[in-house]
Order: C-alpha cells, then structure tokens, then sequence
C-alpha cells in the first residue's frame, strides 16, 4: 500500500498530531514565505511558529523525506520549524555589523572554556549585516542537541552566500576546557564525511568568541534591540516574554573605532637597539578571581602602545659544523 505524505510524516515524527499540525503549517504558511521580496532566513522563521515537541528533532532524522521524495518545498517548511524550535519559544536573532565580525575575527582563544557560555546555552542565530561573516558563510545557527547517549551535543547550521546549508554535530565533551589548536582534530558529525571541515570550525570559534565577547567585562560591543514582535511589547509590562522574537544589532562603541594608527617612535640604545613603540592589538584574557582566585571571567583589554627593545639590521649568524 502506499504511503500518503502523513504516513511519511509519521516516520519522522511517530506523533500523528504533529504530522498534521506540520502540514497545516506548511498549508498556511508557505505560499507568504514565496511572496517574500526577498528571501531572509530570520523573516522566515518570525512567520513560522514555534513548536514545542520537534525540540527534540534530529536534522538528520530528515533523510527520510528524501527517500520517500517529499516535495522539496514541504521539506524546506518543515526544516523551517525544526529551526525555529531550537531557537526557543523566545527566539533572539544577533545581527552582526562589520567592524564586530572583523573584531571577532581578530580575536582568539588559546582554551575553549570550561563552561558553555550562557548565549550559547540558549541557542544562537548569528548574521552578518552586510558582507559574510567568513569566507561564503553568512549566517549560523548554534542549538543544543538532546544528550545522546548520555552526551550533550551542540549543532552547527551553516548558510552560504548562496543560501545552501550545511550541518553537523559535535559533544561538548571534545572542546570544554580543551586547548584550542586540537579543534583542528576534531571530527564533526553528520553529513560532512566528504566535506571540508575548516568552516565548522570557523564557525565554532566564531560563536565562541561572540558568545565570550558580549559578556566580558569592558567589552568593547554595544548590543541594541532594534525589532521586536508585538507580543513582546504587549508581555513587556507585565515584566513577563513567553513567546515570540527580538532582533539586536551588535555594534562596536565609538570609542574602540578611533584611528589606529601603527605609529613606531625610534630612540638610539646603547647596545644598538632601538626603543619601537608598537600597538597591541585587543584581545581577551581569561583572568582568576575570588576567594582564592578560584573562580575565572573573561575581560578584554583594549587595544593599546606597547614598547619594545629591538636590535635592528643585519644579523650575523654563524653555523658550526659537527666533525666526524
């Protein structure tokens, strides 16, 4: 007997009612996602609603479409709703502008933290404003997996500047606490046997380092509300957000966007070596503090002039070979 699209739908969810309610969804909603003028993930998934019981949806549980040959239009409307239900019943869409990405990018870490920042506890949807946020990918979504067996996992949902999609999963297990340069060991999972790797890997110091940046004492970024879903302004009175969405913009204060100039002052040493003043690039430091420097924050220090002694010129060097 063949199978009708709910029955295919069942195979996914196991759950009839939500099979239905998912085309429902897909019936009501995506003809106005086709209207769109143009096509901007976050505009899609402040249409579609959130959805309690795909949570704990698996993407690559979606291959069974696929098999089955669901219309690839049905199938983008579902991938819809699993993405907003990992956002969170209250979905926060960070839009980076360019001097953020080009801070984050300058940025590094030399160990992931020991804990999972609090941004990334919640989920993150990352975009660029204009120009991508490395290479061709423009846009990242960061969701916590449910454990599988007995491991939490995080996700990573890469969009290109053509607005194809990549994914693939990881354990925290692999990078809390663990030095930085071994990511380049890390396998991911998912539909990426054949696939570079190096732009999951981007992308997880990229969400990192934002997620670390936001919070760190005397950060440098300013973050500003700049659309909101009327259910937020009606729930804002009541000091109470059950639904909905928020959409912020990351800005740099104007103070860390003043000229930076490498500006190098010589002064004649006795010994020949020469005084440079140089500057320091902004970073952040992972510092101890407490009762007995127990507990550790992030603090970014701010670009700044350093000196240093330099013996300039020529070098001699001189080799000595071993006589046998």
């Amino acid at each position: 007997m063949e199978k009708t699209v709910l029955d295919i739908l069942d195979l996914y969810t196991y759950d009839r009612k939500l099979s239905q309610e998912l085309l429902d969804n897909y019936e009501k909603f995506f003809d106005k996602i086709r209207k769109l003028k143009d096509f901007y993930l976050e505009d899609v998934l402040k249409i579609v609603p959130y959805i309690e019981k795909l949570k704990i949806a698996r993407m690559a549980s979606i291959d069974v479409f696929h098999e089955y040959k669901l219309p690839n239009d049905l199938v983008m409307m579902i991938i819809y709703l699993l993405f907003r239900s990992k956002l969170g019943s209250f979905m926060t869409i960070n839009i980076l502008t360019q001097p953020v990405i080009e801070k984050i990018n300058s940025l590094f870490l030399d160990v992931y933290p020991k804990d999972v920042p609090k941004l990334i506890k919640d989920g993150l949807h990352i975009e660029a404003k204009n120009k991508p946020l490395f290479d061709n990918i423009t846009r990242i979504i960061l969701y916590n997996e449910e454990p599988l067996e007995g491991k939490d996992r995080l996700s990573l949902i890469l969009f290109k500047t053509d607005m194809r999609y990549m994914t693939a999963t990881l354990p925290y297990s692999y990078i809390l606490g663990n030095v930085v340069e071994d990511a380049g060991k890390l396998e991911f999972e998912g539909e990426v046997k054949d696939e570079d790797l190096s732009p999951f890997r981007k992308a997880l110091m990229f969400c990192f380092v934002f997620a670390i940046l936001i919070e760190a004492e005397n950060t440098p970024t300013i973050v500003k509300d700049t659309n909101k879903s009327e259910n937020v302004k009606i729930n804002k009175t009541e000091k109470k957000i059950t639904d909905g969405w928020i959409e912020r913009t990351v800005y740099i204060n104007k103070k860390y966007l003043s000229s930076k100039k490498n500006e190098i002052h010589t002064t004649l040493y006795k010994d020949d070596k020469v005084l440079k003043k140089v500057t320091v690039t902004g970073f952040l430091r992972n510092q101890a503090y407490g009762k007995n420097f127990s507990l550790r924050k992030y603090i970014y220090i701010e670009t700044h002039p350093s000196y240093r002694w330099t013996t300039e010129g020529d070098k001699k060097i001189t080799y000595y070979l071993k006589q046998d």
